[in-house]
Order: C-alpha cells, then structure tokens, then sequence
C-alpha cells in the first residue's frame, strides 16, 4: 500500500504541471466559445447528440443505436461518429464490410446492425456533417456519437 502511494505522489509531481496547463488551455478555449472569439456552426441538417462527460466504454454505441431506432419513422437518418480506433481521418461512409482499422468497430457495427443508416466517419464533425448534407440530401437527421464535448457544434 505505501508503495502505491508512492507511485501515486510521484505521478503527481510529474505529470501536475502538464495537467495545469491543459486545464488552463481548455478553460480559455471554453472562455473563447462562450465571448464568441471562436465560432460555433449550426448545421441545417438536425443534429441530436450522444455522449456524456467520460472518455470511452459508457455505453454512448447503444444509446445511438436506441435514438435511431426511435427516429426510423422519419425516413432517411445518418450517424456520425469519429472512428475511434480506426487508421486515418479521413471522412467516409461505413460500409457493412469494413474492417475495424478502415472505420473503427462501433461504426462498423452500428452498420451492421442497422443497415438502413447511413453511417459516416469522420474527425472533423463540421466538415463530416457538410458531406452528409451532399451525401444524403433527403436525411432527416444526424445521430452524432461521443460529441457532447464538441463545442464547434
């Protein structure tokens, strides 16, 4: 026990300065979206949101898959998500047989899954949401996944 505090006491030391600063950082970057020093983008496209404050395996997939099937009397719907996990940043549309490293596995899942949506990667949301727009200009909405914390949205 006195050893893991140890190593406890010892992380902190190292790594407090760095966390400091990128709390400090990530203060100012909310203080600039909330003067309007950095500008937030309203798609046209109806976005519903899925996520939460933690990083990763609280059950934000599942959630997105239960908002779809909600909403699969609107008609067209798309999903949106980064891929986490998956090689490259690159937007495109998850096709059933995707692998992992091509989309990420929650994505290639959810297609799987649900293949009526359609379901789209990519790291930078505003652009991803753009090309879901031209992609599919009949959709209804967009089911983001793990972008509560996405303040350009």
């Amino acid at each position: 026990m006195a050893e893991r505090r140890k190593v406890t006491t010892w992380r902190r030391i190292l790594l407090g300065p760095f966390a400091l600063l990128y709390g400090l950082a990530l203060r100012g970057r909310h203080a600039a979206y909330d003067l309007g020093l950095l500008r937030r983008h309203r798609p046209e496209l109806p976005a519903i949101v899925v996520g939460n404050l933690a990083l990763g395996g609280t059950g934000k997939t599942p959630h997105v898959e239960l908002v779809l099937r909600m909403l699969m009397d609107m008609g067209a719907l798309a999903s949106l998500s980064r891929g986490y996990g998956r090689r490259g940043t690159d937007i495109h549309e998850v096709q059933a047989t995707d692998t992992a490293e091509r989309s990420g596995d929650e994505p290639v899942q959810l297609k799987r899954r649900m293949p009526e949506v359609r379901v789209f990667v990519g790291a930078d949301r505003v652009k991803a949401i753009a090309h879901i727009q031209r992609s599919v200009p009949d959709a209804r909405a967009v089911v983001l996944d793990d972008a509560f914390q996405h303040r350009r949205l």
